[in-house]
């Protein structure tokens, strides 16, 4: 009985040292966690200023505006792509009719879309890149 006692206090001081058992403490919604939302890095290297949407299925956001001749990062609410990643930008110059359109993305949460808005619109370009 004492040995069988003596035992279960390493075995208990083991799994108390080692950690066995525990949770992760990273928070699955932060940035580096498991859920986050895709990031667009804009540069606008138009004249005008530009009001970046996020589209899907008909449905357009506004995700933020970018001053003229800078860069500006945005992110894509958590849960807007849905299961399947699917996703569209749409740009908007301020005081103008122009628009671009980028078709559909298929990006996951923690990827990041770079966008690059030119004075010609048609010219503009995306990339996207894993985090």
């Amino acid at each position: 009985m004492i040995r069988t006692g003596r035992h279960l206090v390493t075995v208990a001081a083991v799994l108390i040292v080692s950690g066995c058992g525990g949770r992760s403490s990273q928070n699955p919604f932060r940035a580096g966690g498991v859920r986050s939302s895709p990031h667009v890095e804009v540069t606008n290297n138009n004249w005008r200023d530009a009001v970046i949407y996020a589209t899907r299925l008909g449905t357009r956001i506004r995700i933020g505006d970018v001053t003229s001749q800078s860069q500006r990062l945005l992110k894509i609410p958590l849960g807007f792509t849905g299961a399947d990643g699917r996703v569209g930008l749409q740009v908007t110059l301020i005081g103008s009719s122009e628009n671009f359109q980028t078709g559909e993305l298929y990006v996951s949460a923690n990827d990041i879309i770079f966008l690059e808005i030119q004075n010609h619109l048609a010219t503009s370009s995306w990339a996207i890149f894993p985090r």
